[in-house]
């Protein structure tokens, strides 16, 4: 009975649904939200489809001026700006390139029948100068005295000359290799570039130096050197003094300890090494005193140089 009241249900159904209006019997359908979503973005890819069109369409109604220019993004530096260009430029080759047009200026200027070598122009200018220092007029005693006795004594007054010029009289002596001694290394090297400028020459063709960090040698026949770098030098190789033919000791009348170690060690040095001849000289020096502490190497009579004086007036005389 229940599966035939069951069986009879649908026919109820059926009939009760026959009988409502028809507006009641079909309600309206409800919108699916996700389908409303795919509406909206099929619109939105419609629409977007649609943009190039219109700008093409925009495009061609631009003056055909407007229309010609190219579409380039300005640069804020500007086409000219000099700023712009140092920084696309290489440095190194600015430089390099630099270089080679001071080369070619110096090569044509080298090369023109009417340019002055050194000699000519302020080597021979500096040399003019030096004739005229008071030291000139002993020369030849100075020569003559170095050449008879080990140790020379020269006592020159400030401006003599005696610095620049005895260098040079004895490095002319043949095969001469000359060692000057300054207590300073700025001394040292001045004195070399100034001895070569007189000389018609650059530094480290026959005039060199030798100090603390920097060695300029060239041939050897003339060499500058502090006190100080001689010490260390003579002390770790005693056998490079008795390459030299002649040392001479500027500013000998210093009292530092640099100075009074190095006589010790020139005189000991002396004992072995026949060879070498000793100047001192300076301006202030006791000749009897250091002829005493060289006295088993013959020191002979001192030499004195006299210095150069110039008239002065005071003003309103």
């Amino acid at each position: 009975m229940a599966w035939a009241a069951g069986s009879a249900f649908p026919q109820q159904e059926d009939t009760a649904r026959s009988q409502v209006p028809a507006e009641e019997a079909a309600p309206p359908d409800v919108e699916d939200p996700w389908q409303i979503l795919e509406d909206k973005e099929a619109m939105a890819w419609a629409a977007g489809s649609a943009f190039p069109q219109q700008e093409d369409t925009a495009r061609s109604q631009v003056p055909a001026e407007e229309a010609a220019l190219p579409d380039v993004e300005e640069d804020p530096w500007g086409e000219d700006s000099s700023w712009a260009q140092a920084i696309d430029e290489d440095p190194w080759r600015l430089q390099e390139e630099r270089q080679n047009k001071e080369r070619a200026e110096l090569a044509a200027l080298a090369s023109s029948p009417f340019a002055k070598t050194p000699r000519e122009t302020g080597g021979m200018r500096n040399q003019r100068v030096s004739d005229d220092l008071p030291i000139e007029a002993l020369r030849s005693d100075i020569v003559r005295a170095v050449r008879a006795q080990r140790v020379t004594i020269l006592v020159g007054a400030t401006g003599c000359g005696k610095s620049t010029r005895l260098p040079q009289f004895l490095m002319n002596e043949p095969g001469a290799q000359v060692l000057v001694t300054q207590p300073r290394r700025v001394a040292a090297v001045e004195i070399a570039r100034r001895v070569a400028s007189e000389r018609g020459e650059r530094i480290g063709q026959n005039v060199g130096y030798r100090i603390s960090g920097e060695t300029v040698l060239g041939s050897g026949k003339l060499q500058f050197a502090t006190i100080g770098y001689v010490l260390t030098w003579f002390l770790a190789k005693p056998e490079h003094f008795g390459h030299f033919t002649h040392v001479i000791i500027d500013e000998v009348h210093e009292r530092a300890a640099d100075m009074e170690m190095f006589l010790l060690l020139t005189k000991l040095l002396m004992y072995f090494f026949e060879r070498p001849k000793v100047v001192l000289m300076s301006a202030t020096l006791q000749p009897a005193e250091f002829g005493r502490y060289f006295s088993d190497f013959d020191a002979g009579q001192s030499l004195s140089v006299p210095g150069r004086t110039f008239p002065v007036q005071e003003p309103g005389t």
